[in-house]
């Protein structure tokens, strides 16, 4: 956010550096997602590992689960069988 008084930005995130006095910015109100909102959607280490040990079999139950009549269902009511 920007202070107009004291003339003054506050960052949601911190800074991996402290910028010199000669640095220049560009600022941009066009991005809406804090550095911690895109982690939290990432997968962890342990996920991606657990994915790493899925056998085809494994991969073709859920591939079945996910299909309605042939169609894929597009609603969230279907839950992975595989733990991730």
């Amino acid at each position: 956010s920007y202070d107009g008084t004291t003339k003054t930005f506050t960052f949601d995130e911190p800074w991996t550096l402290a910028p010199s006095a000669t640095d220049e910015f560009a600022i941009f109100a066009n991005h809406i997602h804090r550095i911690s909102q895109i982690q939290s959607g990432l997968a962890t280490s342990a996920e991606i590992a657990a994915l790493n040990d899925i056998s085809e079999a494994q991969v073709k139950t859920q591939a079945d689960q996910a299909l309605i009549d042939g169609n894929v269902d597009t609603k969230d009511n279907i839950k992975p069988s595989i733990p991730i």
